[in-house]
């Protein structure tokens, strides 16, 4: 939480000492992201106002979405410079000193959209944001290493551009140098997640806090449980048993399971909400009928079954 959100977030930790409070996930990145070094400011807002302002205006005001029209792409591209040298020759000599600084920006954003498909869905919680998180923060520093030696294959569109003429050395160390700002601001803002201890229950009993290690002997000593770790870590803490075998291990690994680490899920039952009251409120009722529920909800009808149970009636 910030700003406003704040002295709530303070008072509730006053009222409840083991209460977790989270930032959205979505969020960070928008304010990881949006520092620019001057250079690529310039050729973000030249491409703005001159090509797609409005789309991209339109765009932005979504949370969850990192993007640039395809200007990036060599046909698009040319077919804009085509359009303004007919219309503007100076727009068009400065689109052309930019292109490949919003070639980087689109193969950047294209990465940043990528990740965020996996922080938008529905059965999110800690233990999958750290592993997403901690991928793509791991890959920038990738990024980074190989963007310096000259090797482009993670940003096609920028190594299309590579063979342009002009300064692109120098273009090479500005990339590197945004690329390892991104890296350190995601890592400070998203410190408490990739921090955060992920119990691991097969894993030595001494790196566990003093509390749980007696569980943990009892745990690994189990031979029935050890097989289940195979279907998924989620799946192998929600198993019947461990609540009632294992409490306090269950107990710190329920908060990570249980955490909702994004605001994606709320932003769409907003769009749910008003596309129900819009366009179809004459046929749809959002609280009595359940329209809303069943609009949200990831299950789907089984209609064999649905007619099986109905039965044939043989008309006389």
């Amino acid at each position: 939480m910030i700003g406003c959100y704040r002295p709530f977030v303070s008072y509730l930790k006053q009222m409840v000492s083991d209460v977790m409070t989270l930032h959205c996930v979505i969020h960070r990145q928008h304010l990881a992201a949006k520092h620019l070094s001057s250079a690529l400011n310039e050729s973000l807002q030249c491409h703005h106002c001159c090509c797609f302002g409005s789309c991209v205006r339109k765009r932005t005001r979504n949370i969850t979405d990192f993007g640039l029209p395809k200007f990036g792409d060599s046909t698009t591209s040319e077919s804009v410079l085509s359009f303004f040298a007919d219309e503007d020759v100076a727009l068009r000599d400065i689109l052309e000193l930019r292109q490949a600084d919003i070639a980087y920006l689109a193969d950047l954003c294209e990465k940043f959209n990528a990740m965020n498909l996996q922080l938008q869905v529905g059965n999110l919680n800690l233990m999958k944001t750290k592993s997403v998180m901690s991928a793509f923060v791991s890959k920038l520093a990738l990024y980074k290493r190989n963007t310096s030696r000259g090797e482009l294959c993670q940003f096609p569109k920028l190594a299309e551009r590579k063979q342009c003429p002009g300064p692109f050395d120098q273009d090479i160390e500005v990339y590197c140098e945004h690329l390892e700002m991104l890296h350190e601001h995601l890592r400070g803002r998203f410190h408490d997640i990739l921090s955060m201890v992920v119990i691991d229950p097969f894993a030595s009993v001494e790196d566990a806090e003093l509390h749980l290690q007696e569980e943990l002997v009892d745990l690994q000593s189990n031979d029935e449980l050890k097989p289940r770790l195979c279907q998924g870590y989620e799946a192998f803490w929600l198993q019947k048993q461990i609540p009632i075998q294992y409490p306090r291990l269950r107990r710190v690994v329920k908060r990570l399971l249980i955490a909702f680490r994004s605001l994606s899920l709320v932003e769409r039952y907003f769009g749910v909400v008003t596309d129900l009251l819009t366009k179809k409120r004459n046929r749809l009722q959002v609280v009595n009928r359940g329209d809303l529920q069943l609009r949200m909800t990831g299950i789907e009808p089984d209609f064999e079954k649905l007619a099986r149970l109905h039965g044939r009636h043989d008309s006389s």
